[in-house]
């Protein structure tokens, strides 16, 4: 069986009233408790700004390899430039396995203003190339952007979770969030079956993404794998184990991958920028805080808390 992803249209979704939102409430409710998957249309990220961000990864990714080692965290901290199968446990089934992707990661830096105390592990550094400085205004831009976003789906989940429209938007004012470029060479054989990015959950709260080809697939609840599709120049939404610990198992954290795709497919570059957002690292996650009594949630499990796992991942 395959299950329905569905797409709202984002712009629409902020001008209608009480009652209609609550009809796309509900459409994504379910979406969360089944595939965990859902796409956004109309979310006003300009297309030359997505157009740039890739065409800047790309030069960047072209690079000789010594220019983007520069770029390396000198603390194996989670921001600059990662290789191939640099991230111990990004596959779940075969650790052993080699997945056929780099990255390059940033973060909004709020650096010389106030900090809360046990903030200080998620106050990072961007690691920009000398050698390639149009990288930087190019994904800052697309960053702002697609933060935005973030924004607005945090609204049309807090509907879906029956909680006050900004439920989410009162405890990110310090909000904990990555821009993630990623890049897939081309297959140099059709028969490969090597995955470009094997089996994972991601550790955030939610997700939105965009890529340039096919190969995205979710495990589906009858356990069978399913393509991720949305119409073209929609963003692509899941959810994190961050929110499925909040919702005490109510919405799922989705295994998802990248797979080669089909025979043309995997002859070309696949590229795919992800932001991930999180709440302030001080936010409690517990499913009390949404009216679920736990039964599996930790009580004073934090955002902050949650994300360590996944800063392990990179040390």
């Amino acid at each position: 069986m395959t299950y329905p992803i569905p797409t709202i249209d984002i712009e629409d979704y902020c001008s209608r009233g009480t009652i209609a939102r609550s009809e796309v409430a509900e459409v994504i409710d379910m979406a969360c408790r089944t595939t965990g998957f859902f796409g956004v249309s109309k979310h006003r990220i300009p297309e030359h700004v997505t157009a740039t961000a890739y065409a800047e990864s790309r030069g960047f990714f072209a690079l000789p390899a010594e220019c983007k080692a520069a770029c390396l965290p000198e603390d194996g901290g989670i921001l600059g430039y990662r290789g191939v199968n640099t991230l111990r446990a990004s596959t779940q089934s075969d650790r052993e396995a080699v997945d056929r992707k780099e990255i390059f990661s940033i973060t909004k830096e709020r650096f010389g203003l106030p900090s809360v105390d046990g903030e200080a592990e998620f106050l990072m550094r961007n690691a920009w190339p000398a050698d390639y400085p149009s990288l930087r205004p190019a994904l800052e831009q697309y960053y702002v952007a697609v933060a935005e976003v973030a924004a607005q789906v945090g609204e049309v989940l807090s509907a879906a979770l029956e909680m006050p429209a900004d439920f989410f938007a009162q405890r990110s004012d310090r909000q904990i969030g990555w821009l993630v470029s990623i890049n897939y060479p081309p297959y140099a054989s059709d028969s490969s079956e090597q995955p470009r990015f094997g089996e994972h959950r991601d550790r955030s709260c939610y997700t939105l993404l965009t890529t340039t080809g096919p190969g995205l697939e979710v495990e589906n609840p009858d356990g069978e794998w399913q393509p991720v599709t949305v119409p073209p120049g929609a963003l692509i939404v899941n959810i994190g184990s961050m929110l499925a610990h909040w919702t005490d198992g109510q919405w799922v954290a989705p295994r998802h991958r990248v797979m080669a795709g089909p025979g043309p497919a995997r002859r070309e570059l696949r590229q795919t920028l992800v932001y991930f957002f999180s709440p302030n690292h001080d936010t409690s996650i517990s499913p009390a805080t949404l009216g679920i009594r736990p039964a599996l949630g930790e009580p004073g499990h934090t955002s902050g808390d949650h994300l360590r796992s996944m800063l392990g991942l990179y040390r």
